[in-house]
């Protein structure tokens, strides 16, 4: 398998389909995106929004929560565009993590990238997660990409070409059995 380009989260919002971007203030691309309405989430960090509004609305909601907690975890997942479900997913395990020094659920979980999103999710999930992404972002430039998952065992990304369901379901058996999990036909 040839080296695989994976779309970055700034070609993605540049694009116009991804509502929002993370990026650090150290980054090379900050100019394409500088002149966007933005937010300093601290020293290392900059959000970058489509429209005043949305900033405005992010700043009321972010000022409502503490940084660097599950409340704040969640409400930048959904503002980035993730589906809900793996938003929650990666938000608790985070808070596990940084009660108990470990991370839970590494057995089962696993990140898709896919057109500018890059996220974790659950491979119980999976199916339902990328059927929302794909739904949700139809623009030209999103489904022209398939999405990436990372197999261990390959040491190389499986793609899958976008709603193609019957690969999706087959890369998420081939991982799960990669990994020793017992599946269950679907």
């Amino acid at each position: 398998m040839g080296r695989v380009k994976i779309k970055r989260d700034y070609e993605a919002f540049l694009d116009g389909y991804k509502p929002a971007l993370i990026m650090a203030t150290r980054s090379k691309y900050l100019s394409l995106v500088e002149h966007y309405p933005s937010y300093h989430f601290d020293e290392d960090v900059i959000y970058f929004f489509r429209t005043d509004e949305q900033r405005d609305w992010f700043i009321e909601k972010i000022e409502e929560v503490e940084k660097y907690t599950y409340e704040e975890c969640i409400l930048t997942g959904l503002l980035m565009g993730f589906p809900r479900k793996s938003v929650e997913f990666f938000a608790n395990n985070e808070r596990i993590r940084k009660e108990t020094g470990v991370l839970p659920n590494r057995d089962v979980a696993i990140g898709m990238a896919w057109a500018g999103f890059r996220f974790s999710t659950s491979l119980e999930i999976l199916e339902e997660e990328a059927r929302w992404m794909w739904e949700r972002y139809t623009h030209p430039r999103a489904i022209e990409n398939p999405a990436y998952f990372w197999s261990k065992k390959d040491n190389a990304y499986l793609s899958v070409p976008y709603g193609d369901y019957n690969r999706l379901r087959e890369v998420r058996e081939y991982i799960m059995k990669e990994r020793g999990l017992i599946t269950r036909s679907t």
